[in-house]
């Protein structure tokens, strides 16, 4: 971490948040502890190239997010709540597991880079990659909120940390389209202070010791759906069949002057299903061979 000259501050207006900061960041970690109000597998096509890294180095990863809660949820807690204050056994988890099952159900999935995504975050859980919680905020007399905090920690193998607070959820938008800022504190510099501080709140969200903030796990049951429904991949299988980093109008790669290309949205959604089919085929005939296609069906997509 020490390597790097971070900046005190960084934001949209003139950063690239993931090639200057987030790349960069989990290139060199063994350790990303993350607590945010959304979580999303899209960021995972923004982060690719530097996940495999992550991955060699035996990096673990810890995410905190809230769920996304219908009105019918927030009623079934607050009902969950209620019975426990008259001494029944509190059963709110149940509510949690429902909206993951939904989260994962195949039949909302709209394109084929969708399901790589989660047969990527499938991976990532099967091999011990990451482990992800879902924290809710309820009140005793029954009143339930978001958990909104925007923590992060990056930790290297020396002992040396660096930690980020501010506006970025852990979602593509928060990361490549939003505008947003934050501020970095490292743990070997004058406001390391602040750094010890930030990482001891992420440890007691984890090990809830925080009033009125639940922590739920994947149980055994969703993790066998999960695996069922979008069969693991490693970072490098899932780079091979079409997780990629697309980058964003106006982004810095880092390989050059940005050519300010108005690139059409749906690239941002990832390959169709045929143009999937051509990369998976491409693979299979181990990267030789020739496709055609009719014009105007995207074959430097697919290239």
């Amino acid at each position: 971490m020490r390597e790097i000259e971070w900046q005190i501050t960084y934001s949209t207006d003139k950063d690239d948040l993931v090639a200057a900061f987030y790349q960069p960041c989990l290139e060199r970690s063994t350790a990303y502890w993350r607590a945010v109000g959304y979580f999303s597998s899209k960021v995972l096509a923004l982060i690719s190239p530097a996940i495999e890294k992550f991955y060699e180095q035996n990096g673990a990863m810890r995410i905190v997010a809230s769920p996304a809660l219908s009105e019918e949820d927030r009623a079934a807690i607050r009902n969950a709540y209620k019975k426990r204050a008259e001494g029944e056994q509190l059963q709110k988890d149940e509510t949690v597991i429902a909206c993951l099952r939904r989260y994962l159900d195949p039949s909302r999935l709209q394109t084929s880079e969708e399901r790589l995504r989660l047969q990527l975050l499938s991976g990532m859980i099967r091999d011990g990659l990451l482990d992800l919680r879902i924290a809710v905020r309820a009140h005793e007399n029954g009143d339930v909120g978001l958990y909104h905090e925007k923590i992060g920690v990056f930790g290297d193998a020396h002992g040396d940390f660096v930690t980020f607070n501010g506006s970025p959820n852990e979602t593509w938008n928060g990361w490549a389209l939003n505008a947003e800022s934050f501020a970095l504190h490292r743990s070997w510099g004058p406001e390391a202070r602040h750094a010890h501080s930030e990482r001891s709140l992420f440890q007691q969200t984890w090990d809830e010791q925080r009033a009125g903030v639940s922590l739920f796990q994947l149980n055994d049951e969703v993790i066998s759906e999960l695996f069922e429904r979008f069969s693991p991949l490693d970072p490098d299988d899932a780079r091979r069949k079409g997780v990629s980093t697309f980058r964003l109008p106006g982004s810095s790669s880092g390989e050059g002057p940005d050519l300010g290309l108005a690139y059409p949205d749906f690239l941002a959604d990832g390959l169709r299903d045929y143009q999937q089919r051509c990369v998976e085929d491409w693979f299979e005939a181990g990267c030789r061979g020739t496709f055609a296609l009719a014009t105007g069906t995207g074959k430097t997509v697919i290239a």
